[in-house]
């Protein structure tokens, strides 16, 4: 069975059920390099790709783009590949799920890949951080808004939490999770270098998107913390606790805090629910315990902050409900209402927010009830700006651990007003770590400005050469310059959005030298072709010379036999030449058919061979001459005979010549037969003599043979024989033999018209030069 021969960028590493993918660079150095980290290991058209199972082998090309092909199935026992998808992107859905179990840390479980194919094409995948209830869906397609909020009920319901991911072609999505949490979650990969980087992007209500590599967010069992949301809303400390304290019904609310998954809570109706509640996805902590997925229900809408502790109002109570969309039992908290709580720990606000004094409620009250209002002391708000500035300080240090100088400046600049409090002699200590870390972030700014600048530089130097290069067809050069091009742009990342101009460039003329390395290519091969065909043409031109010279040798000598032979040969070189041989060739040829033509049959022995041998030359000299009766002559001399039929052709041309112009002048035509009647002469002479005729006419002289026809008055056979002989191009149809002898016949009675008129043009091809 013949195997799938299309392009594959992506496979998958060592069985056919991995989720391990790879993505094959398309320029040979970068993917020989990428190989190395895998010498020893086999590759597949995985299943997880919508692919068949079979073995695949990398192609490494210098002038084509390398990839993955199918091996070889001499046995016809592999299955046919179905896979439609075989891009660089076709692997991101193996990727995402790789980035989401590795990147858990401690917090993550090893899990198979959970997604959903459908015709090759991944639509969701699921990922769960930890052994607790919570759960990551990635959607890569859009879904309906019944199917999705059915959906996402489910889960919650059976998981507690989830935090949802949308691909680039499931954004229709995006508006459920901004109405609901204010922002929603965007995933995507990009290629950098020779991998393929998970990136995840957070857009927001005002229009703010955000995008993070997956090393920049915080993932656990509480879902995926990316640095815009770090920025926007808290983390919650968890304590732990040896022992956890399940409630009862009725519900003491003195122990227990919210702390809400949802940004607002949403209507919610069915057997055994309160009518007009709301419900949101909360995490229940009972005093110092472990939290607790549930379901929160209201009597009325709430905006939440997610994170956030939260009190209940009584009266409350808890039970395990089963609802329509979820089959397992669920708590639900059922209250009054929700009230705010300030966190026991300081929380993670700006140094601005720390510095002004806000209002705390002393008890839990409704969220609709005014508030008591009690301000902090000092050595509360101490406390507060030093763990803001811990926090700030461990951002920073980490952002230099990671050497990502951008983000260290950035949470310089985002917190330059709330810094101010650092000229305070007692934060002395925090404001001299702060300065050694803006003043490393600072050099990494100059040293890379210079990097960029020099490769800016260097950058526009090359694509200039590369041009030049290009102008003047130096394909080597180029192809060096576009090489030290590519080096150039990798010491920036071609990823740098700073340098998208000069990476576009580098594509366009990456992409004309692979097309023109291609043509060059073709160019040789065709070269090569041509030279060999020349040489081939050459050996037969120098054997057909050689036959040419034994014929004429032959024929004087009388040698028939020879000459059956050598003609046989001729006849065969002449036939691989084609169009190559020359008029030379041909008529020498021509002049051998009439010899033997000539040559007596009566004195031959005619046993089976020879008689044979004898049709075969007839029937090739008849078509040479396209004369139908072929005649014998007399005389036994074939020395004698040659030079009479010479001097008898010449004498015969000299009557039909003066015929044929009183037919001209007549305006009129005559047959082969009546002509070779009026001569006197057979009508195989008539032919042959027909071919001096004209050619003393020249060039562009008209044809007087166009006027001798057939009985039925139309074009004669014998006119092909006339022109093959004037090294005229035959023509290979009766429709284009007859349109190009009523033009002969047109020429010639024009110029021999009483009046004589203007010839049209000939139709019939040019003489070929003579080589």
């Amino acid at each position: 069975m013949a195997q799938d021969t299309r392009r594959v960028q992506t496979a998958v590493l060592g069985s056919p059920d991995s989720d391990h993918p790879l993505s094959l660079p398309t320029d040979r150095k970068e993917a020989a390099h990428y190989l190395s980290r895998y010498k020893g290991k086999r590759f597949f058209c995985g299943r997880h790709l919508g692919g068949c199972g079979w073995e695949l082998m990398p192609k490494l090309y210098g002038d084509r783009v390398c990839h993955f092909a199918h091996h070889p199935d001499p046995k016809g026992v592999a299955p046919i590949c179905e896979r439609r998808y075989s891009g660089p992107d076709s692997a991101d859905h193996l990727y995402i799920h790789r980035g989401l179990t590795t990147g858990l840390g401690k917090a993550g479980v090893a899990q198979p890949f959970r997604g959903t194919l459908v015709k090759g094409q991944c639509t969701d995948l699921l990922v769960n951080p930890g052994r607790n209830r919570s759960a990551i869906k990635v959607q890569f397609v859009n879904l309906p808004p019944d199917v999705w909020t059915k959906e996402d009920e489910e889960l919650r319901a059976r998981l507690g939490r989830v935090d949802w991911l949308l691909g680039p072609y499931a954004l229709g999505n995006a508006k459920y999770l901004l109405n609901r949490d204010g922002y929603a979650l965007r995933v995507r990969c990009e290629q950098q270098g020779s991998t393929r980087v998970v990136k995840i992007g957070t857009e927001t209500r005002d229009g703010d998107l955000e995008w993070s590599e997956l090393k920049d967010c915080d993932i656990s069992e509480q879902g995926i913390i990316t640095p815009l949301l770090r920025k926007r809303r808290p983390t919650t400390t968890r304590l732990a606790a040896s022992t956890t304290r399940f409630p009862g019904f009725p519900l003491d609310v003195e122990d227990i805090v919210i702390y809400p998954q949802e940004a607002s809570t949403r209507p919610i109706a069915g057997p055994g629910i309160p009518e007009g509640s709301h419900v949101a996805a909360a995490d229940v902590r009972i005093g110092e315990g472990e939290p607790i997925p549930a379901r929160i229900m209201v009597p009325s809408r709430v905006d939440l902050l997610v994170g956030e502790p939260y009190a209940l109002v009584k009266p409350a109570s808890v039970n395990a409900m089963k609802g329509v969309t979820h089959a397992t039992p669920v708590w639900t908290v059922f209250s009054a209402g929700l009230s705010t709580i300030r966190p026991a720990g300081p929380p993670n606000v700006s140094l601005s927010q720390a510095l002004t004094p806000r209002p705390t409620p002393a008890s839990p009250v409704p969220v609709s009830a005014p508030q008591e209002k009690k301000t902090r002391s000092p050595e509360q708000f101490r406390k507060l700006i030093r763990h803001v500035l811990t926090s700030l300080i461990q951002d920073m240090r980490l952002a230099r651990r990671e050497g990502d100088y951008r983000l260290l400046l950035r949470l310089l600049a985002d917190n330059d007003e709330s810094l101010k409090v650092l000229r305070q002699p007692q934060y002395r200590k925090e404001r001299e770590t702060v300065e050694e870390l803006r003043r490393w972030a600072a050099a990494r700014e100059e040293t890379n400005a210079l990097i960029e600048r020099d490769v800016r530089r260097q950058s526009a130097a090359l694509i200039e050469q590369i041009d030049r290069a290009r102008a003047s067809g130096k394909l080597e050069d180029a192809r060096h310059k576009i090489d030290a091009l590519r080096k150039t742009l990798v010491r920036v990342s071609t990823g740098n959005p700073k340098f998208g101009a000069e990476v576009r460039k580098l594509r366009e003329r990456e992409a004309w030298l692979e097309k023109a390395l291609a043509e060059r290519d073709r160019a040789d091969r065709a070269r090569a072709a041509a030279a060999r065909a020349e040489s081939v043409r050459a050996k037969h031109h120098d054997r057909l010379r050689e036959v040419l010279d034994q014929l004429l040798k032959a024929e004087i000598a009388g040698e028939t036999d020879e000459v059956r032979k050598l003609y046989n040969e001729g006849r065969s070189l002449l036939r691989k030449l084609g169009a190559h041989a020359t008029p030379s060739e041909k008529r020498q040829l021509s002049l051998t058919a009439q010899w033997l033509s000539a040559v007596p049959t009566h004195g031959r022995a005619r046993d089976e061979n020879s008689a044979g041998e004898s049709e075969e030359i007839s029937a090739s000299a008849s078509h040479e001459l396209a004369v139908s009766n072929a005649v014998t002559m007399t005389t036994t001399d074939l020395k004698q005979a040659t030079t009479d039929l010479r001097t008898l052709t010449t004498q015969v041309g000299d009557r039909l010549s003066g015929i044929l112009r009183k037919v001209a002048r007549d305006q009129s035509t005559i047959s082969l037969r009546d002509l070779a009647q009026e001569v006197g002469a057979d009508d195989w002479l008539c032919v042959i003599a027909l071919v001096e005729v004209d050619e003393a006419a020249g060039s562009e002289g008209p044809l007087l043979s166009a006027l001798v026809t057939s009985p039925d008055a139309k074009a004669c056979p014998e006119f092909c024989a006339v022109l093959a002989g004037l090294g005229y191009e035959v023509p290979q149809t009766d429709r284009a033999l007859d349109i190009v002898w009523r033009r002969e016949v047109a020429r010639t009675h024009a110029f021999y018209a009483a009046s004589p008129r203007d010839m049209p043009p000939r139709l019939v091809p040019v003489r070929t030069v003579t080589s």
